[in-house]
């Protein structure tokens, strides 16, 4: 899975983990959208640096996913907690 930084900048899970290492609280989220092709994921790491947020972001698709909100859900639940 890559994840970025923003559009230009990827960053390995393993380089995200050693920045992360003296925050507290981190934030993992996930987020679909259904289309006819299938189903988007977005899944997000983030971390309060007050003012701040830095987040990460990662994309995937589906083509397997059903359509029904409780399968895109069940997903969205998934995804974050394999990360965390």
């Amino acid at each position: 899975m890559k994840w970025w930084l923003d559009e230009d900048d990827e960053w390995s899970f393993e380089k995200i983990i050693d920045y992360l290492a003296s925050y507290e609280e981190v934030h993992v989220g996930c987020d679909s959208k259904f289309y006819s092709h299938g189903t988007k994921f977005a899944t997000a790491i983030a971390v309060y640096q007050n003012p701040c947020v830095t987040y990460w972001y990662s994309k995937e698709r589906s083509a397997t996913t059903p359509r029904e909100i409780r399968y895109r859900l069940w997903k969205e639940v998934e995804k974050p907690l394999a990360v965390a």
